[in-house]
């Protein structure tokens, strides 16, 4: 359908690809077993899951009952976004979660100081590894510990099996790690970050013709050959994500985009860090228009496409 081409190609071009996800869906959670494993509900299912990247203190270790109370506080009977990244050796599958307030509950986690960032099997993480050291720098939750445990060596230290994630696919395997980066090396540009966005065009995407409708394949190669990165002004303020060779995007031309543009917001909300981005596309997937502001040779606008 055009309609669902004009969304997939709109979402790649501001977002990097991210609608490729392997699975994501909304549900209810019902059970909080531990920290980072939930139960959830969607229709008439109900599914485990485990949370990427993280790893909660297991049963019978200091901060267990304080990160399953965190999550029982923050998610349960709640309505969340599942991000289904992964599938571990126990044939859970492994998602990150969106609660309603577009919070992370696995960065929350971390942050909070209830959960190590899984370095074993997320070891490209550079948010989760990000969070994990001020949490320990502010000796926040099991970091007040002098030498705390970590799950990993406690199931060892019991003779239990590891947590491995077996991945659906290269491919999918590699693009949560880039996703969560915020930290990687940013392009410096000239805009100031209280730049006033003005005029701009006005994109009729139903007027594009579309040679085929974008799969989840087609995110995917997007996703791996343009990766965001994080934007920043004189000041070293983030102000929006470059994507490189945005003009080699299926339709990019077409759309108005150009080499060099920044992606600053959509529909007047910034963009500024890759974590934002699911919350982002859940909110705006069904608009029939999106305001995307944009900066171009320094100089702010705000284009507005019209879909059908």
């Amino acid at each position: 359908m055009r309609k669902m081409a004009a969304v997939l190609a709109l979402t790649a071009l501001v977002v990097g690809g991210m609608a490729a996800r392997a699975e994501t869906f909304t549900a209810r959670v019902t059970g909080v077993a531990a920290g980072d494993l939930v139960t959830v509900k969607q229709g008439d299912n109900e599914r485990e899951l485990r949370l990427y990247g993280v790893a909660c203190p297991e049963p019978g270790q200091p901060y267990a009952a304080e990160a399953k109370a965190f999550t029982e506080k923050r998610a349960l009977d709640r309505e969340v976004s599942v991000e289904v990244r992964a599938t571990d050796n126990e044939g859970r599958a492994v998602a990150m979660i969106i609660l309603p307030d577009y919070v992370n509950l696995n960065h929350a986690l971390v942050q909070a100081g209830l959960a190590w960032w899984d370095q074993d099997n997320v070891p490209k993480d550079a948010a989760l590894k990000s969070l994990n050291a001020k949490a320990i720098a502010a000796q926040a939750g099991l970091w007040s510990d002098a030498a705390p445990l970590s799950p990993a060596d406690y199931r060892r230290s019991k003779g239990l099996e590891p947590v491995v994630y077996a991945q659906a696919g290269e491919a999918v395997a590699a693009a949560p790690q880039k996703t969560e980066s915020a930290e990687e090396e940013p392009k410096s540009i000239s805009a100031k970050g209280d730049a006033v966005y003005t005029g701009g065009r006005v994109v009729n995407v139903g007027d594009i013709k579309f040679d085929k409708e974008l799969t989840e394949a087609d995110g995917l190669a997007l996703l791996s050959k343009h990766m965001p990165t994080v934007a920043t002004d004189a000041n070293g303020n983030p102000i929006g994500l470059a994507v490189p060779n945005i003009s080699q995007i299926p339709y990019a031309s077409a759309l108005g985009f150009q080499d060099g543009d920044i992606i600053a917001g959509v529909n007047g909300e910034p963009l500024t860090n890759m974590n934002q981005i699911m919350g982002m596309i859940e909110r705006h997937k069904n608009s029939k228009t999106l305001n995307v502001q944009i900066i171009r040779g320094g100089r702010p606008e705000t284009v507005t496409f019209n879909i059908p």
